[in-house]
């Protein structure tokens, strides 16, 4: 299951406007690049694609440092353009937005807009609304996610991407290793391992996800 809306916030559109025009319009080419080579193939074709292309700006725009400058993601450069028209509170605003949280999540409880999460590669527990209900999710379901601030709230991203039920042996196990060593990955790193895999599996369908998520664990 995939929403397709775009994150509910104020201020996104015009982030991703400005994080694909001027001089970063040849930088949002080379990130394409890199998230497919990162998560799989990405075709128009595809029943997921405006999905994965939502889940792309996501994390090009709030996860991704731009290679031109150093330790600055397009949100942060999208900070300091706005500075010098906003009041402190509209900034505060706008950072807390740029410090989200890309992971993995297992619901383990859902009702109308609230959901109660637990984040399998940190172990954080999560009591969270959505600006609309997720359809077709349920509990125990794995879910790929975006945590972000807003006024004070932490909310889900509506691009949500649901993970293999017959996987998620294979997932949770790969996360409790990814707690107790890391695995020389960050977090980001990791959700974008597990999406590469979901990737493979919609395209093999006559596989059982289970051999195929076994790589999670060499």
């Amino acid at each position: 299951m995939s929403s397709l809306s775009k994150m509910q916030h104020p201020g996104y559109n015009e982030l991703i406007e400005f994080a694909s025009s001027g001089e970063l319009a040849t930088e949002i080419k080379k990130a394409r690049a890199e998230f497919v080579n990162r998560t799989g193939d990405l075709f128009e074709s595809d029943d997921d694609f405006e999905a994965r292309i939502a889940s792309f700006l996501e994390w090009y725009t709030l996860d991704r440092k731009v290679t031109s400058v150093v330790n600055l993601t397009p949100a942060k450069l999208f900070a300091q353009h706005r500075r010098p028209n906003l009041t402190t509170p509209e900034l505060q605003e706008l950072h807390d937005f740029a410090r989200t949280t890309l992971s993995i999540f297992e619901i383990k409880k859902i009702k109308d807009r609230s959901l109660r999460l637990v984040d399998i590669l940190t172990g954080t527990k999560w009591n969270i609304d959505t600006a609309h209900p997720l359809v077709g999710l349920e509990a125990s379901d794995l879910i790929e996610g975006r945590l972000f601030n807003f006024r004070g709230a932490t909310l889900l991203s509506d691009i949500v991407h649901t993970h293999p039920h017959n996987a998620k042996k294979e997932i949770l196990k790969a996360a409790k290793e990814f707690r107790k060593e890391g695995q020389g990955y960050t977090r980001v790193d990791m959700v974008h391992r597990i999406a590469f895999l979901r990737n493979r599996s919609v395209r093999y369908s006559h596989l059982d996800a289970r051999e195929i998520f076994t790589e999670l664990s060499v």
